[in-house]
């Protein structure tokens, strides 16, 4: 019969421990705080662009910055489940069809923290001089905007193909 030797666990393994179990405590807790936490978002995107546009560089760090937030953008207002490949689905496709809430491919919160998250990276290399990669600003302002414009084009005709808005507000509501 095999034994199994259990190891200990290292100093690291412990320490990795606290941060995830303090990283859920502080989400747990700002999770109800909607208003606050994009109101901190928009703040650290503010002095974000105030720093860029005194120093005048990092025209590829915010370049990165805008194409991961399309993508967490693209990922917030697209379903769950692609109606291309299901077959039953959370989208009703007549309007004999029972409503079924909108659920997205990216909740609110995950989209709240990875705007957050690449914000702090991108405020945090503006501080070192290695990530300031020299590139004409307005190559990528114009392939950017190229980029963005078909991916919401995409994503637009997908939304008026399968008849779903991922926003909640003027939509009919059922409840008094």
């Amino acid at each position: 019969m095999e034994s199994y030797d259990h190891e200990e666990p290292t100093k690291f393994d412990e320490l990795r421990y606290k941060g995830w179990q303090l990283y859920r405590q502080t989400s747990d807790r700002i999770t109800v705080y909607i208003k606050t936490r994009w109101i901190a978002v928009a703040l650290l995107y503010i002095l974000y662009i105030i720093r860029v546009s005194i120093i005048g560089e990092f025209f590829v760090v915010t370049y990165s910055m805008a194409i991961f937030g399309l993508n967490s953008f693209l990922g917030f207002i697209s379903p769950a489940e692609d109606p291309e490949e299901e077959e039953d689905l959370g989208l009703p496709r007549y309007e004999s069809d029972e409503f079924r809430p909108f659920r997205r491919k990216v909740i609110e919160y995950d989209f709240w923290l990875s705007l957050m998250i690449i914000g702090s990276i991108g405020f945090f290399c503006t501080f070192f001089e290695e990530f300031n990669l020299k590139v004409h600003g307005l190559f990528l302002l114009c392939y950017y905007v190229f980029v963005m414009g078909l991916a919401l084009h995409k994503r637009i005709k997908h939304m008026i193909k399968y008849k779903y808005i991922p926003i909640s507000f003027g939509k009919q509501r059922y409840s008094k």
